[in-house]
């Protein structure tokens, strides 16, 4: 059975087999047979280092900075307190924020980026992208993080589990010839 959820912000994320590296891999697609959520929450941090290698396409990864007062509210993943369910977006506190641009960079097939947790980034794939992502350090003090515009509600009916069938997810793998990552 193939284990797999949409992120909301427009991506596939399939657990695969570790086959190169130590740690756990996810396959990440963005495509445009992918459903997103109708809020967004692009701006978010991990509770992991991760390492992020560009299988096909090209992806803009930027990092930010969060300042105190500004546009967006805090939130976290439903979750990260209740195990195996669909994370709802819960807000973290009343402070409000405002992002700023640390680094913007562009990658491409076969190039790799670097991310610490507990930083906060957001990617922008251009066209159909696929990358593979292998989860380094794990912080389980860290309650990941995710900025949304304080005049919007988080999307929480989006379901990360519901929005594509099993069927879907096999047929899109099979489509850009990605079998080979999850068999």
């Amino acid at each position: 059975m193939l284990k797999y959820n949409i992120h909301g912000n427009g991506f596939l994320q399939i657990d695969v087999i570790a086959k190169r590296r130590q740690g756990d891999q996810r396959l990440h697609i963005w495509h445009d047979s992918i459903p997103r959520q109708v809020v967004p929450s692009l701006y978010h941090d991990h509770r992991f280092d991760f390492d992020s290698t560009i299988l096909r396409g090209e992806l803009i990864n930027v990092k930010l900075d969060v300042l105190p007062g500004g546009e967006y509210l805090m939130y976290h993943p439903e979750t990260q307190r209740i195990p195996n369910i669909d994370g709802k977006l819960l807000r973290l506190g009343e402070a409000d924020y405002s992002v700023q641009i640390r680094s913007l960079q562009a990658y491409l097939k076969g190039e790799d980026y670097f991310m610490r947790a507990g930083i906060f980034h957001h990617t922008v794939a251009i066209g159909t992208t696929v990358t593979l992502m292998t989860i380094m350090d794990k912080y389980e003090n860290h309650i990941p993080r995710v900025l949304c515009h304080k005049d919007l509600e988080p999307d929480n009916s989006f379901s990360r589990l519901d929005e594509m069938s099993e069927m879907e997810v096999w047929d899109l793998l099979k489509g850009l010839e990605l079998m080979s990552y999850v068999l």
